[in-house]
């Protein structure tokens, strides 16, 4: 399990290796820097709690439980909740912002991130 030194010594490397070689936010590099951090600020916010591992063992599988019972009233939702006009390929994503899902997935990766 990771803890909040090693998550800052590494959000500080890849400052350093980006202001020492010049990387812009927008080059395919910066902007792999510039989401890594992202993750690492998340994952920093997590960690000040000082949460143990159980508990964000058990914190992941509440929350895969709560997306595959989500998911499954997708048809419903698209069938007869859904707005017909919008696109078919839009429709998951629209799905994934209004029951949260997008959200739950992201906690999900950060504790993966923790615990790795």
């Amino acid at each position: 399990m990771k803890n909040l030194k090693e998550v800052q010594d590494k959000m500080n490397q890849n400052l350093e290796h980006a202001s020492k070689n010049g990387f812009n936010i927008n080059t395919k590099e910066g902007k792999k820097i510039a989401r890594e951090n992202k993750l690492l600020r998340s994952v920093l916010l997590f960690l000040e709690k000082n949460p143990n591992e159980e508990f964000l063992k058990s914190e992941k599988s509440r929350l895969q439980k709560i997306i595959t019972e989500k998911e499954k009233g997708y048809n419903y939702w698209s069938a007869n909740i859904c707005d017909k006009s919008v696109e078919v390929h839009k429709r998951k994503s629209m799905f994934n912002k209004e029951l949260g899902l997008t959200k739950m997935r992201a906690q999900i990766k950060h504790i993966n991130f923790i615990l790795a």
